[in-house]
């Protein structure tokens, strides 16, 4: 799976959010973007498909 801006979503507090459906169970999971997670969406936005950089070798 790959993350999209459209997993994005902020709170009424200003957090920031990754909202997606689990593959395997079709549960909906919701994981807190942390503030080292949030500079690293920044740098890397529209520079790739998705929100973050894919590893590589």
């Amino acid at each position: 799976m790959e993350l999209i801006e459209k997993n994005l979503s902020e709170d009424s507090a200003g957090n920031l959010w990754i909202m997606t459906i689990r593959a395997k169970t079709a549960i909906q999971a919701n994981v807190q973007v942390l503030p080292t997670v949030e500079k690293i969406i920044s740098k890397y936005k529209n520079q790739q498909k998705g929100i973050i950089p894919k590893i590589s070798n």
